[in-house]
């Protein structure tokens, strides 16, 4: 066990706010370019705000996390719309 590393080290938030983020390296942006987000001119301002280190990987993390919650509640509903609509096919 000892001799596996991890991939990548956690930085504190000094060094996170002194270098910034690598956002095309980041699943997390990743997700919110392909799936949570519509606005090129929000993905631009995180992508910025990531890599000259005021939005902290917590803070991403967070909202993405509620982008997520918002994005299944809302695929529930269209499911549970769909179910009442084929009930009255059959």
């Amino acid at each position: 066990p000892h001799r596996y590393k991890k991939k990548f080290h956690a930085h504190s938030l000094a060094e996170q706010k002194e270098l910034g983020g690598r956002p095309d390296e980041c699943v997390i942006y990743e997700m919110l370019v392909y799936h949570l987000l519509d606005s090129d001119e929000e993905l631009s301002k995180i992508h910025e705000e990531c890599k000259n280190g005021t939005l902290l990987c917590g803070a991403c993390k967070a909202r993405t996390g509620e982008l997520m919650k918002e994005l299944f509640e809302d695929l529930h509903s269209k499911q549970e719309d769909a179910k009442e609509i084929a009930k009255t096919l059959f």
